[in-house]
């Protein structure tokens, strides 16, 4: 599944809340307008359409859709079954487009396919390649703050520039260990996802600041993929982090119309 989950700003200011109450931020990641709320060690991050939760004190994370006002919510290992079924309900509907005689090989192979892509992303989070970070002399003001351009490195390839902020620090009530374990288990579960924002390395680079802006390549050029538009601290309502009642519990297949 490709959906993509607003993660990476969340866990930025994640590690920058303070405490003095939640942070609330307003912005614009990849065309999209992105809200998302972080208070105690729980995220919010939502669109017009959809959103997640990730509540880092039980290990739950929860995917809704709230045109359609239902929702998933479960523990990474129930997330990996999910993955699992997903896959599997996309064999069955293949059945239709391969002969009877040649499905039973096709099936071996994918699964095949399936378990290997498992095993190289494990591979590669936990290779010797590590992630660096150069800073510059280059700075600008965005949404109000001072913000420093920084070059990251992926083992010897270029692979983005973070400007980011350093008006704040990360609270006491933060547990940056925890953190960093529930990303790496999530990359290892969830396909279609950067790895470079789930390293332990790159987390721990951004414990001092906020990442404002964050700057990919493109067709062999660096564009803005995600800048922050608005950010403000304050207290932020429990009720926040909790869905409507109306909201249904399904299956991922049916979330996301797979």
């Amino acid at each position: 599944m490709k959906k993509r989950v607003y993660l990476f700003i969340v866990l930025l200011l994640l590690l920058s809340i303070s405490v003095y109450g939640g942070i609330i931020i307003e912005s614009e990641d990849e065309g999209k307008v992105v809200k998302s709320f972080v208070q105690n060690n729980i995220i919010k991050s939502e669109d017009k359409d959809e959103g997640t939760i990730i509540d880092l004190n039980t290990g739950i994370i929860t995917f809704y859709n709230k045109n359609k006002k239902n929702y998933w919510s479960g523990t990474l290992k129930e997330l990996d079954a999910e993955f699992d079924n997903i896959f599997g309900n996309a064999l069955e509907k293949s059945k239709k487009e391969i002969l009877p005689k040649y499905y039973s090989v096709f099936e071996f192979n994918r699964f095949q396919e399936y378990d290997n892509e498992k095993i190289q992303r494990k591979n590669k989070l936990f290779s010797s390649d590590r992630v660096s970070f150069e800073a510059t002399n280059e700075k600008v003001k965005i949404a109000g703050y001072d913000s420093t351009k920084y070059i990251v490195k992926y083992g010897n390839q270029y692979v983005r520039n973070l400007w980011i902020t350093n008006n704040r620090a990360y609270g006491k009530e933060l547990e940056v260990e925890k953190l960093k374990a529930f990303f790496v288990n999530y990359y290892l579960v969830a396909d279609g996802k950067e790895m470079l924002d789930y390293l332990p390395d790159y987390i721990n680079m951004l414990k001092d600041g906020i990442d404002m802006r964050v700057e990919k390549i493109q067709n062999n050029s660096f564009v803005i993929t995600e800048e922050v538009k608005m950010l403000k601290e304050e207290e932020i309502n429990n009720s926040e982090f909790i869905l409507p009642i109306d909201f249904k519990f399904v299956s991922l297949i049916e979330l996301y119309g797979l």
